[in-house]
């Protein structure tokens, strides 16, 4: 018998999603952008890869294939908050804590992911530092007192960069 379409593909070297594409069953790139600010629109905050494809039907494999990821889909669709707007958003929050929020705290009240933060910021010192709002010293202070107790010895220096916030 003749080998069916998918046995031709897995025989080229074409990627499945080209083929696909090619083929004109994808969503086109554009109605990704528009699908994206859709969901946003209406969930009216910033929706997650999951919800995207709940709402949508949409599999992470097409925006994959477009945009190479979710965060990256996202900032194609002009939802994602800019650098600026991360910056302003941690001030906030450290507004609200009363102090420098260290990760944890920040992700647990925000109403960003981490890959949002890691996609504008190299690392956490360099988000609160964008923010303005690098650690007092009596902030490090504590931060090293609280590794030395867990650990209950003088901390080396990787151990507090292992184990602390800064």
């Amino acid at each position: 018998s003749a080998p069916s379409a998918y046995e031709l593909y897995q025989r080229s070297d074409r990627l499945w999603m080209e083929t696909l594409d090619d083929a004109g069953v994808l969503p086109s790139r554009d109605d990704v952008i528009r699908a994206i600010n859709r969901v946003a629109t209406e969930m009216d905050r910033l929706p997650s890869a999951g919800d995207f494809t709940d709402q949508t039907g949409i599999r992470g494999a097409v925006y994959q294939h477009y945009f190479g990821n979710w965060i990256t889909a996202l900032d194609a669709a002009g939802v994602l908050p800019t650098r600026d707007e991360l910056a302003d958003h941690i001030r906030g929050l450290s507004d609200e804590l009363q102090s420098t929020p260290n990760q944890s705290a920040l992700l647990e009240k925000s109403k960003y992911s981490k890959s949002v933060y890691d996609h504008h910021f190299d690392s956490w010192k360099a988000a609160i530092t964008a923010a303005g709002l690098l650690p007092s010293k009596a902030e490090l202070g504590s931060q090293i007192r609280a590794v030395s107790e867990a650990t209950a010895s003088l901390p080396s220096k990787e151990a507090v960069v292992e184990r602390g916030d800064y």
